[in-house]
């Protein structure tokens, strides 16, 4: 989690940042009480629910739940890596961080490779205003694609030039060597020629951005007819990961927070073309599968995503294998028609008001795939076909809820059984077992509504000098729900490797995201405890607790007694264990 910088500095950075100074920045906050409220920056929301307590240093939203430390701020909000976040505030606060010869070459190296890319932006950028490139701005943007001037310089375009060795020129005089610009993915090393070269030439660029406005990577579009590739992009290098690159989101992601859905076309154009006529919220995928990281990457804005691709056969595949990655992420999959021979490009040249349009009729994914499905005339090849289509998405949606969900309208819609979507089918003589996982935890998390067990946690993280003392009386097991239990497990460990817990820092010792929304929930609802009362409220608890643990106890031996009675037909005993369950619930 802190990458190349030392947990002592990490820790002496938090404790000179005041986060309510460093939020404050981003929202505008009121104290009310001991606490600052505002409007929440993760979701949409009239009335303040963001809380933040400059006692205990951490945040918490009690309307989406999101919450943490100064640095999980950073790291939610300006989309920042913890130490990205860590040397943002040591920045402000003067703190140097100290880093060996080894971490200062990595670093070194990462930002050569960001220079490096600035160097080639810059050249493309100032290759298109070059009369030889006239054609390039005039007649092929501006003619053939409806670009403006304005959209042209808002998403960066350039021309990589016709030399094969512009570039490689140019960083030499910056003091970058063939060897980096390589790694860059920018130039490409010829061991028939034992030289390097430019890996893009005579091709329109678009540079393609991450979260924090920084160029990683590039796509080249030919610029001749004849040329075999349309399109070159960037290769993986350290700095890009396809699969974890959405282009557009830089830009974007406010319009897709706003609007709590996003649009995911596959091309370059696609978006910049819908962006033009002020359709913000898209993202294209580059032509590829939609991953497992850009879903849960797009979730964190959006809840919805509208497939929006082309109306040929391959856009109907493209939408096929973008669905299951949505899904997994918990994000809602609408598909946009496109008419026969149009693109969201050419329909975007057309005006806003058709697409608009075109998006007030987008089905979800499985009305859009069963619109052609007819459950009479469709021959059994087919139908076989697309359950085994549909039984391959399924089988990749990880959240149980959501596949089966997904299995049963299918199943329903095709008038199947279920099973079949499972590779399994039960017979309709077959007594059915529920596949329901048991409820081992309870519902306590939401706003007002709280446990003993949640009021137990919540006292040992405002008072962390009590959790000793709890250890030796209540043991984790002893919670019902799974996930205090396993926060009180996280308190112990923290507690075990410090002799005075300090509330922010366990929070940002918590990788699990559920744990630390819940203790920040938990943090931020338990002011009332002072010192003194604290100290009374824990024997509370402690006695609280250990009642409930023995009447479960003695629940279970009475359940335990009444299955013998029952089995071995003895009605008398049995009725005198009823009588003993009676009194046990009176009680």
């Amino acid at each position: 989690m802190s990458g190349f910088i030392a947990e002592d500095i990490i820790e002496q950075v938090r404790l000179a940042t005041d986060i309510v100074a460093t939020v404050d920045n981003y929202v505008k906050l009121k104290r009310r009480g001991v606490n600052f409220i505002g409007l929440c920056p993760f979701h949409d929301e009239k009335t303040p629910s963001f809380t933040v307590s400059q006692e205990k240093q951490i945040f918490h939203c009690f309307g989406c739940g999101q919450g943490g430390n100064v640095f999980r701020f950073l790291m939610e909000h300006e989309r920042m890596t913890f130490p990205e976040a860590v040397r943002f505030l040591a920045s402000r606060s003067n703190i140097t961080i100290p880093e060996s010869s080894d971490n200062r070459q990595n670093r070194d190296e990462v930002e050569a490779l960001y220079y490096a890319h600035t160097l080639a932006l810059e050249l493309f950028q100032n290759n298109l205003k070059l009369p030889r490139y006239t054609n390039v701005y005039s007649d092929y943007l501006q003619k053939s694609r409806g670009l403006t001037p304005a959209t042209i310089d808002r998403f960066m375009l350039g021309v990589a030039g016709t030399s094969l060795d512009d570039l490689i020129k140019l960083t030499q005089t910056k003091g970058l060597s063939p060897a980096i610009l390589a790694k860059a993915g920018l130039a490409v090393f010829s061991s028939k020629r034992n030289t390097h070269y430019d890996r893009f030439h005579h091709r329109l660029m678009i540079p393609i951005h991450n979260i924090s406005d920084k160029v990683i990577a590039f796509g080249g579009r030919a610029l001749k007819k004849d040329e075999a590739a349309k399109y070159i992009n960037s290769p993986e290098t350290p700095l890009y990961s396809k699969s974890a690159t959405l282009y557009g989101l830089n830009l974007n992601r406010e319009a897709i927070r706003k609007e709590k859905c996003a649009i995911i076309v596959e091309g370059y154009f696609d978006l910049i073309s819908l962006a033009q006529v002020g359709i913000e919220n898209v993202v294209a995928s580059s032509g590829t599968a939609f991953t497992q990281q850009q879903g849960k990457l797009l979730a964190r804005y959006a809840n919805t995503a509208y497939l929006f691709f082309d109306a040929d056969s391959a856009g109907i595949k493209a939408a096929i294998r973008s669905v299951d990655s949505l899904y997994n992420a918990g994000v809602e999959v609408k598909v946009i028609s496109a008419p026969a021979g149009e693109d969201p490009d050419s329909l975007a040249r057309q005006g806003v008001e058709t697409v608009n349009k075109l998006i007030a009729k987008a089905e979800r994914y499985l009305q859009f795939r069963f619109k052609s499905f007819d459950r009479v005339n469709t021959g059994l090849v087919a139908r076989n076909e697309l359950i085994s289509e549909l039984t391959q998405i399924s089988a990749r949606i990880g959240d149980t809820s959501l596949k089966e969900l997904f299995i049963t309208e299918a199943a329903e819609v095709m008038q199947v059984d279920k099973g079949l979507f499972r590779g399994t089918r039960q017979s309709d003589t077959t007594p059915r077992r529920s596949n329901a996982p048991s409820r081992t935890e309870d519902d306590w998390g939401q706003r007002n509504q709280a446990t003993i067990e949640a009021e137990f946690v919540s006292l040992l993280l405002a008072h962390t000098h009590l959790i000793a003392n709890a250890a030796e009386q209540i043991k984790p097991e002893a919670l019902a729900s799974i996930k205090l239990q396993n926060l009180y497990k996280a308190l112990l460990t923290a507690t075990g490797t410090t002799s005075a817990l300090d509330a922010a820092s366990f929070i940002g010792s918590l990788t699990d995201d559920t744990l630390r929304k819940t203790a920040t929930f938990l943090i931020t609802s338990s002011n009332r405890w002072n010192d003194e009362s604290a100290s009374m409220a824990l024997e509370d608890f402690v006695a609280t607790l250990a009642t409930k643990r023995a009447r479960q106890s003695s629940i279970a031996e009475l359940t335990a007694r009444l299955k013998t009675a029952e089995d071995s037909g003895d009605k008398e005993t049995a009725q005198a264990i009823l009588r003993e369950f009676e009194e046990a619930r009176r009680r």
